[in-house]
Protein backbone atom coordinates (compact mmCIF):
# COMPACT_ATOMS: atom_id res chain seq x y z
CA UNK A 1 0.00 0.00 0.00
CA UNK A 2 1.31 3.47 -0.90
CA UNK A 3 2.10 5.98 1.83
CA UNK A 4 -0.45 8.39 0.39
CA UNK A 5 -3.38 5.93 0.26
CA UNK A 6 -5.80 5.72 3.15
CA UNK A 7 -7.44 2.55 4.40
CA UNK A 8 -11.00 2.35 5.72
CA UNK A 9 -12.19 -0.57 7.82
CA UNK A 10 -15.63 -1.80 8.87
CA UNK A 11 -17.27 -0.54 5.70
CA UNK A 12 -20.81 0.68 6.37
CA UNK A 13 -20.41 -0.35 10.01
CA UNK A 14 -21.34 -3.97 9.30
CA UNK A 15 -19.50 -5.14 12.42
CA UNK A 16 -20.15 -4.16 16.03
CA UNK A 17 -16.68 -2.83 16.76
CA UNK A 18 -14.62 0.34 16.55
CA UNK A 19 -11.77 0.75 14.11
CA UNK A 20 -8.60 2.56 15.10
CA UNK A 21 -5.84 3.50 12.68
CA UNK A 22 -2.30 4.72 13.07
CA UNK A 23 -1.97 8.51 13.11
CA UNK A 24 -0.72 8.56 9.52
CA UNK A 25 -3.91 6.89 8.26
CA UNK A 26 -6.05 9.22 10.40
CA UNK A 27 -4.23 12.16 8.74
CA UNK A 28 -4.94 10.73 5.30
CA UNK A 29 -8.63 10.17 6.11
CA UNK A 30 -8.93 13.69 7.52
CA UNK A 31 -7.24 15.03 4.38
CA UNK A 32 -9.76 13.16 2.23
CA UNK A 33 -12.65 14.58 4.23
CA UNK A 34 -11.26 18.08 3.88
CA UNK A 35 -10.72 17.83 0.10
CA UNK A 36 -13.66 15.69 -1.03
CA UNK A 37 -15.69 14.05 1.72
CA UNK A 38 -18.15 12.48 -0.69
CA UNK A 39 -15.55 9.90 -1.74
CA UNK A 40 -16.37 8.30 1.63
CA UNK A 41 -20.03 7.32 2.04
CA UNK A 42 -22.28 9.15 4.50
CA UNK A 43 -22.47 6.13 6.80
CA UNK A 44 -18.71 5.73 6.80
CA UNK A 45 -18.18 9.44 7.49
CA UNK A 46 -20.53 9.18 10.46
CA UNK A 47 -18.74 6.00 11.59
CA UNK A 48 -15.36 7.72 11.42
CA UNK A 49 -16.57 10.58 13.58
CA UNK A 50 -18.21 8.23 16.07
CA UNK A 51 -15.12 6.02 16.25
CA UNK A 52 -12.62 8.87 16.59
CA UNK A 53 -14.49 10.53 19.46
CA UNK A 54 -14.98 7.29 21.35
CA UNK A 55 -11.41 6.07 20.78
CA UNK A 56 -10.02 9.40 22.01
CA UNK A 57 -12.36 9.37 25.00
CA UNK A 58 -11.04 5.90 25.87
CA UNK A 59 -7.44 7.12 25.58
CA UNK A 60 -6.50 5.30 22.36
CA UNK A 61 -6.03 8.52 20.38
CA UNK A 62 -4.81 12.01 21.21
CA UNK A 63 -7.74 14.30 21.91
CA UNK A 64 -6.82 16.63 19.07
CA UNK A 65 -7.67 13.99 16.43
CA UNK A 66 -11.46 14.31 16.88
CA UNK A 67 -11.14 18.09 16.81
CA UNK A 68 -9.19 17.83 13.57
CA UNK A 69 -11.66 15.48 11.87
CA UNK A 70 -14.67 17.68 12.54
CA UNK A 71 -13.03 20.64 10.81
CA UNK A 72 -14.54 19.34 7.58
CA UNK A 73 -18.13 19.56 8.93
CA UNK A 74 -18.88 23.06 7.58
CA UNK A 75 -18.64 21.43 4.11
CA UNK A 76 -20.89 18.49 5.07
CA UNK A 77 -24.20 18.36 3.19
CA UNK A 78 -25.71 15.35 4.92
CA UNK A 79 -27.45 15.32 8.29
CA UNK A 80 -25.97 12.26 10.02
CA UNK A 81 -22.25 13.09 10.26
CA UNK A 82 -22.99 16.54 11.63
CA UNK A 83 -25.16 15.25 14.46
CA UNK A 84 -22.49 13.08 16.09
CA UNK A 85 -20.22 15.73 17.67
CA UNK A 86 -23.22 16.98 19.64
CA UNK A 87 -23.56 13.59 21.33
CA UNK A 88 -20.24 13.38 23.23
CA UNK A 89 -20.05 13.85 26.97
CA UNK A 90 -19.68 17.22 28.63
CA UNK A 91 -15.92 16.78 28.73
CA UNK A 92 -15.86 16.82 24.92
CA UNK A 93 -18.36 19.65 24.78
CA UNK A 94 -16.22 21.84 27.02
CA UNK A 95 -13.08 20.85 25.11
CA UNK A 96 -14.76 21.75 21.81
CA UNK A 97 -16.06 25.04 23.19
CA UNK A 98 -12.60 25.99 24.42
CA UNK A 99 -10.90 25.17 21.12
CA UNK A 100 -13.50 25.75 18.41
CA UNK A 101 -12.01 29.08 17.42
CA UNK A 102 -8.64 27.45 16.75
CA UNK A 103 -9.78 23.98 15.63
CA UNK A 104 -8.55 24.53 12.09
CA UNK A 105 -5.04 25.16 13.37
CA UNK A 106 -4.88 22.02 15.53
CA UNK A 107 -2.29 19.57 14.24
CA UNK A 108 -1.89 15.88 14.86
CA UNK A 109 0.91 14.63 17.07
Amino acid sequence: MDDDMWLLGNINQTGYFRVNYDLHNWRLLIGQLMTNAEIISVGNRAGLIDDVFNLARAGYLPQNVPLQIICYLPQEREFLPGTLPAAPSTSWTSCWTAQRTTASSVTLC
